[in-house]
Order: C-alpha cells, then structure tokens, then sequence
C-alpha cells in the first residue's frame, strides 16, 4: 500500500483501511463460524425439504428486504468521510430513513407472502417470520455506519459473534421443543436484536466525543470559549431534512443498482423451484452459505476502502488511490485463490461423508466458490468506483449482469438445477470483474478523474 503522510490520524488512511478490515473480518469470520455451525446444525436436524422451506422464504423475502436498505449506508459513509463534523446528524438522519423503510417493507412483505405464496408449503407466516429480520437491521446498519466512516469496527468486532452465538441456542432449543419450522425462521431476527443492543451500548460512548467535537469546533469558529448543551446531547442523533435529500438523491443509482444484484442472487432460487421442487433449493442454498465467507471478506475490504479511497479521490492523489486499489487487488487475490481451489476440492467428499443427500450442493458450491471470488474483486472495485463518483458506470454494469445471469441460468437451470445457477453466477461473476478492474485502471490511468462524471445515473 502506499505510503501514508497524513498527520492527522483521525482521517481515513491506508492503515485505517487495513486494521478496520481486520477488524470486521475477525468479528464476522467468529459470527460467520458460529453462524455456519448453525446451518450445518440445521442440515442435520431439519428434513431436506424444510431446510428447503426455509430457503425458499428467505429467498422470497431478499428483494423485498434490500427496499428497506436502499444502499443509503453506502452514501452514509460517503457523505460522513467527506465531511466528519456532520458525521453524528448523518447517521440520524440515516436511521430515520432506515427506520421508515423498515417498517414499509416489512408491511409489503407480509401481504406479498400471504398473496402470492399463502398456497406454498409454510404458507404466508413463514414469509413474516422471515421480514421480522428487517426490523432489528433497521437500527444496525445506521449504527455500524457510524464506526464504518471512522474505521472503528474493531470497537464492535465481538458482536456478530454474539448475535450468531444466541441464534446458535435459539435452535438447539427449538429442537429440544420440536418447534414448526416458522421458529427456526424467525429466530435470526432475535440474535441480531441483541446485537444491535450491544452496538447502540457501545456507540452512546462515541457520540459524547462527536458532540464535544462539533461544539469545540463552533466555538473556535465564532470565537466562544464554552461549550454548551453538550450533556443534554451527549446521545442524540439528530436528523437533517436537507442530508436526508442529499442521501436519497445521490443513492438512487446505487439503490438500483442494489436492487438489480438482489434480484440476480435470488432469482435461481426461484428458477430452482420452478423446476426441480424445494429439495433442490435446499442444495442451492447450502451452497451460498458455505461459500459466503469468502462474501465476508469482500463486503469488510470494500466497506473498510472506501473511507480511505474516497479521501485520495476527494484530495486528488489519484496516483494513491491506483497503487493502493493495484497493490490490494494483487494481495487478496493470491491470497484467496489457493484458498478456494482448497474449498473445491474437499467440497464433494465432504459431502459424502458428512450427508449425501446434500452432494448437488456440493457441485453447486465448487462453482460458486470461485464466483464469491469474483464478487470479492467486484466489491473492491465497486468501492473505488463510488470514490470517483463513478455511479452510472456501477449502474450499467449491475443490468448487463442480470442480462447475462438470465441468458445463462434459464437454460442452464433445466439442465442442471442447482449446478446451472452456479455456474450461470461463476460466469457472470468473473465477466463483470475484469470489466471493472479494467474500467477503474483505465479511469485512474488516463488523467485526474472528474469526480460526479456519473451522478446522472
């Protein structure tokens, strides 16, 4: 990574970048290990077609859930590294919206569920029970936004594991109660509740320091030598009508953007469906959830980035942000290949002995572990492509993807099923990341970037 010169060691940095990643991939890797102890508990206590009724819910409830996130938290951290003294009213006015659409889509998608698969096996509550997992989130993605924009995740780094380690109990006690498969649904929703808890906890602590900060820094500017009222604000986070405007505005094209790579992750789920019956979703959706570790890893370096790469942009050390996306790109992906050739392979024997029903998702998994790869490179891009402002250029990219999954998963799910969709996404996935690192090299090579060339998206 590039040298880093900056004084001030508040501001978003290299380093920064590098020990917020770290932080977010120790939290989420002990989440991830207990959460994927508990899919592999439910594998071996659910039927396969249970386990098939549970992914179909989520699957159905995905799309709907992403209208509640809207990718505002992208434009949150954004608009909070560009200007650090608002960083307290951005994630206010971040939790309002989050809220209002919370609850809108958890609405939308309980009369959706019992409309269009009240007939389904589950009917429409499992539907319910899986939305009840938009309301907690509501609160926890405004809240980690807040340590996002800082590179504070190490503050809150045990979380994801608390979260997991109490779904983890939420199922061995249903078990031991023998509970339908709708509490089985709805139990996630309880871990993430009490994480956000935890984080809200942690987070009073940080806005003290924000709102002593913004008072010091009034008081400097008018002159004044006291502070005041900052005790009567010391956990407030106040909203602002005219960010809310700012946020909304500059996020539509993300937000499209989003809602298209929602749609083109969910859609074999229900093509699987559609043709092969829920015992084949059950193997699809093992699959996903057995190759998003490496997910993890590029959602935490693309969150952890973008602070730091929108800092070099916004200050124009263009030459920076090249080396740092070129070196970053070239670590993660030496690292991480070996890693999922390893995964591939052990995959089906795994499979076999551990249970053999389940070997068309290991087929599926050797696939799509190679595409979570891909996804990585795109995440990181994307990171760097938002630092530019380069908006309709994420936007174009997101719908010749979905062109190009449906071109192949149509006919391929047939064929295949759970295998076809894997292997529509491994394509989709590897296309999309060298016309992405190809834009961003060509776009920090030829020049100094004009920042908001894609805003119009």
């Amino acid at each position: 990574m590039p040298h880093e010169t900056a004084a001030d060691p508040t501001l978003p940095s290299a380093r920064g970048a590098v020990r917020n990643t770290l932080a977010i991939l120790g939290g989420q890797s002990a989440g991830m290990l207990v959460r994927t102890l508990g899919t592999l508990l439910l594998i071996a206590l659910l039927p396969r077609d249970a386990y098939g009724v549970l992914t179909a819910a989520i699957a159905f409830v995905d799309p709907i859930r992403f209208l509640a996130v809207l990718n505002l938290d992208t434009i949150a951290i954004r608009q909070a590294t560009v200007a650090p003294r608002d960083a307290a009213r951005i994630v206010g006015t971040l939790l309002r919206l989050r809220l209002a659409l919370a609850g809108v889509a958890f609405l939308l998608a309980g009369a959706a569920g019992f409309l269009i698969r009240g007939a389904a096996p589950g009917g429409g509550v499992v539907i319910v029970c899986a939305a009840l997992l938009l309301l907690p989130q509501g609160f926890q993605g405004p809240f980690e936004v807040a340590f996002q924009a800082r590179q504070r995740m190490r503050r809150i780094a045990a979380v994801p594991a608390l979260a997991g380690s109490v779904n983890l109990l939420a199922f061995v006690c249903l078990w031991r109660l023998d509970a339908p498969i709708a509490f089985y649904i709805a139990a996630p929703a309880l871990g993430d509740a009490v994480g956000c808890a935890v984080t809200w906890r942690v987070l009073r602590r940080d806005l003290t320091e924000w709102n002593k900060s913004a008072e010091l820094n009034k008081s400097a500017e008018s002159n004044e030598s006291e502070v005041s009222e900052v005790s009567a604000r010391e956990t407030r986070l106040a909203g602002d009508a005219s960010i809310a405007r700012a946020m909304v505005r500059d996020g539509l094209p993300l937000a499209y953007v989003g809602l298209l790579t929602v749609l083109y992750t969910r859609i074999g789920f229900y093509l699987v469906e559609w043709s092969h019956g829920l015992g084949d979703v059950a193997d699809l959706g093992v699959a996903v959830k057995l190759s998003m570790p490496l997910l993890l890893i590029g959602s935490a370096l693309s969150v952890s980035a973008q602070p730091y790469a929108t800092r070099l942009a916004t200050e124009g050390r263009f030459d920076d942000l090249r080396q740092f996306f070129r070196t970053t790109l070239v670590r993660v992906i030496g690292t991480l290949l070996p890693v999922a050739v390893l995964a591939a392979l052990v995959a089906e024997p795994m499979a076999q002995w551990l249970k053999p029903e389940y070997t068309g998702g290991a087929l599926a998994f050797r696939w799509l572990v190679f595409g979570a790869l891909w996804m990585l490179v795109c995440q990181f891009s994307s990171a760097c492509l938002i630092a530019l402002e380069r908006y309709r250029v994420i936007a174009l990219m997101t719908t010749f993807n979905l062109v190009l999954f449906l071109a192949l998963a149509i006919p391929l799910t047939p064929l295949l099923s759970a295998e076809g969709v894997a292997v529509s996404t491994f394509v989709m996935e590897l296309v999309n990341a060298v016309v992405q690192v190809t834009i961003v090299f060509c776009l920090l090579g030829r020049g100094v970037p004009r920042l908001g060339a894609g805003r119009g998206a």
